[in-house]
């Protein structure tokens, strides 16, 4: 229900980063644009309505948009794709995610049987990165960052384990 430039609804965050990034890939390469995830909650704004007007209001061509609306995961957005990426003729697709997260994506495309190329983006940490004092008294960001590290762990562990999802 926020208001944006050019409609209602904004992304923000990770979800920010990851659509600049593939718009902007799109946009270089020449490349369509396809976008994978439904909402986890109704009250939610529609992620795919608002990727799709950043797109467009980015120069992306609507003909150039394919999406995907039901996946509540990685694993079933890799599922719902699959006959995406037959009917298009897309033999190695690129996957923009976060740079966190894309271990665990690229070893989902991998079982699935789709040689996909990444693009991490979103990135938390610099290369250049240095330790100081400050880097190690507890915040509210190093728990969000141990958060996520640990929801990683545990997902690439449970691909290979009987909690696997297909």
């Amino acid at each position: 229900g926020t208001q944006d430039v050019d409609g209602v609804d904004t992304l923000s965050g990770g979800m920010a980063n990851r659509t600049l990034t593939a718009i902007r890939l799109a946009q270089k390469y020449n490349l369509p644009l396809l976008y994978t995830g439904g909402n986890l909650y109704d009250n939610e704004a529609k992620q795919w309505v608002v990727v799709q007007r950043h797109a467009v209001s980015l120069g992306i061509s609507p003909k150039r948009i394919l999406l995907e609306t039901r996946s509540l995961n990685t694993t079933q957005s890799v599922q719902m794709i699959q006959p995406i990426l037959r009917q298009q003729g897309w033999q190695k697709p690129l996957v923009v995610t976060s740079a966190y997260h894309m271990p665990r994506s690229m070893e989902i495309f991998r079982l699935a049987g789709i040689e996909a190329q990444a693009w991490p983006c979103d990135f938390r940490k610099s290369r250049d990165f240095s330790l100081t004092m400050f880097s190690i008294l507890p915040n509210a960001g190093s728990l969000e960052n141990t958060s996520i590290v640990l929801r990683e762990l545990l997902g690439l562990l449970s691909l290979h384990t009987a909690y696997r999802t297909w």
